[in-house]
């Protein structure tokens, strides 16, 4: 007899993942803000050390949210990341760098599930629009 799970309340488990990842784990990525100097698109990350999060994430993902705030995924240190990238060290600039936590990368972004929960932590309109594209496109299909 061939027995098959389903998984019910996906949507709820995700969104008590989302809760879980904005109170426990993102606190502890916390680098710190800067200044983005020039183009963001013109930057031209290590894909092995640094890679797009939030709302550019999602408009590479989706193109249909052009960024107001930054958000940087990044396994190199502060010195290096600042050099390479020109950054300037900024309490109130509009990019925010955060640890990278995870191993495999694909792209120039975070995993389209981190993505989507920057976009919700974030708020607004726009974000909340492009992380239901994010959801039915990337996320849904693998639920």
């Amino acid at each position: 007899m061939n027995k098959t799970f389903v998984w019910e309340y996906r949507k709820s488990l995700l969104e008590r993942w989302i809760n879980e990842y904005a109170t426990v784990l993102r606190p502890k990525l916390v680098k710190e803000r800067c200044t983005l100097k020039g183009n963001w698109q013109e930057k031209h990350f290590d894909k092995h050390t640094t890679v797009w999060g939030g709302e550019p994430a999602a408009d590479l993902l989706t193109n249909h949210l052009r960024p107001e705030k930054f958000l940087i995924y990044t396994k190199k240190n502060r010195i290096e990341l600042i050099k390479t990238y020109n950054l300037m060290p900024d309490k109130n600039g509009e990019t925010e760098i955060l640890e990278m936590f995870w191993k495999e990368i694909k792209g120039k972004t975070a995993p389209p599930l981190l993505v989507y929960a920057d976009l919700i932590l974030e708020g607004g309109k726009r974000n909340k629009e492009a992380a239901e594209k994010i959801y039915h496109e990337y996320i849904q299909p693998n639920l």
